[in-house]
């Protein structure tokens, strides 16, 4: 398994998720060289990053390793099974926060498998670089968020 990482700070799961979807891939892209440029490129702020900002960042790190395509209303079968069929995927979703000034938050992580109903997700907690993710969290990612899901479904070119 790659070293995946972890959120270096609190909004910048963005950058974090387009790094470990280039270790997901095979590209050797790391926290110490890219991470930087990757935040700065994906205009980072403390409040997160635009969907558009991450496509757009998403497609010009990892074109090269990864067929990408964005799903804007998206299910979760179609995304479990692009991950049972050996693809990976980055979902961005929304989730009530009394502590954040809109009332809500929002987070992106990459999910690289599934084994039996549990999800492997990388930053899915901002503290841990690798979780195992009962079907219940993605299912409330899904369909209980306060804002439509927004997914990427990766796969590996063959290069």
């Amino acid at each position: 398994m790659p070293r995946y990482i972890k959120q270096p700070h609190n909004a910048s799961c963005a950058p974090t998720a387009i790094v470990n979807a280039g270790k997901w891939a095979g590209d050797i892209l790391t926290i110490k060289n890219d991470y930087k440029r990757i935040y700065n490129n994906s205009m980072c702020a403390k409040d997160g990053t635009k969907i558009k900002n991450i496509d757009r960042v998403l497609r010009r790190e990892l074109s090269h390793v990864l067929k990408i395509l964005k799903i804007q209303k998206p299910t979760m079968y179609r995304t479990e099974k692009h991950i049972r069929e050996g693809g990976a995927a980055l979902i961005s979703y929304s989730f009530l926060d009394d502590m954040e000034p809109r009332g809500e938050g929002c987070h992106i992580a990459l999910y690289s498998d599934i084994w039996d109903d549990e999800w492997v997700g990388h930053n899915h907690y901002s503290e841990e670089p690798n979780s195992i993710v009962p079907s219940k969290e993605i299912i409330d990612q899904f369909y209980g968020a306060p804002r439509q899901t927004v997914v990427w479904l990766l796969k590996r070119k063959n290069i």
